[in-house]
């Protein structure tokens, strides 16, 4: 007995409103969740299927936290769920992400670099590497200093992504067309810049 377990952490909603679970059509014995889901409250949260989570119910696995079942981050990820993340507004988010990786993978294809988009539902980036990344080993042999520069060449422009450079965007339900291919408009520059 191995048990399959998705820690949706980090693609919760954003890979869909049903998660990666729901995205690739797997049903894990038991699932992480968090960020996403707490409305920008603490909050951290995992089910299951009925076997595993009964070992917590019938006392045989104790489960203790000075926050668990706190009330207002409980009351946060109801309202995140029923009323601000719906499925419609998720799915708006995830097509208007797929609306950016065309633009980007246009601007790739036309200006000829070597670079992929990434997308995972609301998620996405931009890999410097020939061929589209299929494991870590190719992750790490992407060109790291173009990557940078390209962040930095954001960042001078108002575009503010994280600083690692493997998870570069999330289109969260706030974001419209303006501002998500303002993105695609400053990355467009930036391959121009690397052509002249």
């Amino acid at each position: 007995g191995t048990l399959l377990v998705f820690d949706e952490v980090k693609t919760g909603i954003t890979s869909g409103w049903g998660g990666a679970t729901g995205a690739l059509g797997v049903t894990p014995d038991l699932v992480a969740l968090a960020k996403s889901i707490g409305g920008g409250l603490p909050l951290g949260a995992f089910g299951g299927k009925r076997e595993y989570m009964d070992t917590i119910t019938n006392g045989q696995v104790v489960h203790l936290g000075t926050y668990n079942g706190n009330p207002l981050c409980m009351a946060a990820a109801k309202a995140v769920l029923r009323e601000v993340c719906t499925r419609e507004a998720t799915q708006a988010a995830i097509d208007l992400n797929t609306k950016l990786v065309e633009e980007c993978t246009g601007v790739i294809d036309r200006a000829g670099v070597d670079a992929n988009v990434v997308q995972f539902g609301a998620k996405g980036c931009i890999t410097w590497s020939r061929e589209p990344i299929q494991n870590y080993r190719d992750y790490k042999a992407t060109d790291f200093d173009l990557a940078y520069a390209q962040w930095i060449h954001g960042i001078n422009r108002g575009i503010l992504l994280p600083p690692g450079l493997d998870e570069q965007w999330l289109i969260s339900i706030m974001h419209g067309e303006a501002e998500t291919l303002n993105y695609a408009n400053i990355f467009q520059e930036f391959v121009d810049e690397l052509l002249v």
